[in-house]
């Protein structure tokens, strides 16, 4: 992995350090959670269209249309295509060494229960690119929004994504993996995109428009 451990996007930077890599482990295991979970439900629910093809080609056959009539074999190559276009699944992400991330975060883990303290903190703090939580936080979500990772006195971190209209969204990334996303509290101001945004110590957001005293929000 690159040791340029932040990316910036307009002063917006990417969690960084140990941190980056439990919160890239962390959301692939949520990435994970919702294609088994998108796979279940397909074995449980097959795709309409296909269903509906099917169902023609018997009505046609069941008519007394021969197997080999043009018709019959053009909705079967359509309905081939079909079904190979659902069995190919998503291609894997260009640029993600997933098996090193899950090493440098077990890695971490073991310095850690070995008492050997991390070079820097665990969790990145204050402004951060905003970036989809798959199943959790979606794009629609984020999108205009400011975000913020906020280190919790447990050792957790909270992921806040704020909207321009003051809607706070927050998703909580525990021990053990547990990624959840957490009840929805309000900023009492629009939020542009030159307010700042930071972590107290207390694990909650402090906001700041400018020219003006930041204001805590107390995060779930």
């Amino acid at each position: 992995m690159s040791d340029e451990r932040t990316s910036t996007t307009s002063g917006r930077r990417r969690p960084r350090g140990r941190g980056a890599v439990l919160f890239a482990a962390l959301v692939l295991s949520a990435v994970a959670a919702s294609a088994a979970a998108s796979a279940a439900l397909s074995q449980e629910a097959p795709d309409p269209l296909e269903q509906q093809m099917e169902a023609e080609i018997e009505a046609m056959v069941d008519a007394g249309i021969p197997p080999d009539h043009p018709k019959v074999e053009m909705l079967e190559e359509e309905l081939a295509e079909l079904e190979e276009a659902g069995d190919a699944g998503a291609p894997a992400e260009p640029g993600v060494d997933v098996e090193a991330m899950i090493e440098e975060a077990e890695e971490a883990e073991a310095r850690e229960e070995a008492g050997v303290a991390p070079a820097e903190p665990a969790w990145d703090s204050g402004e951060v690119l905003c970036e989809v939580v798959p199943g959790i936080l979606g794009p629609d979500e984020i999108a205009g929004a400011r975000c913020a990772s906020v280190p919790q006195p447990d050792g957790t971190t909270r992921y806040v994504a704020v909207a321009p209209d003051g809607t706070v969204r927050t998703v909580a990334f525990g021990h053990d993996g547990d990624v959840r996303r957490l009840a929805d509290v309000a900023v009492d101001a629009a939020v542009g995109p030159d307010t700042a945004l930071a972590a107290t110590p207390e694990g909650h957001l402090a906001v700041a428009p400018p020219g003006q005293a930041p204001a805590t929000v107390d995060l779930p």
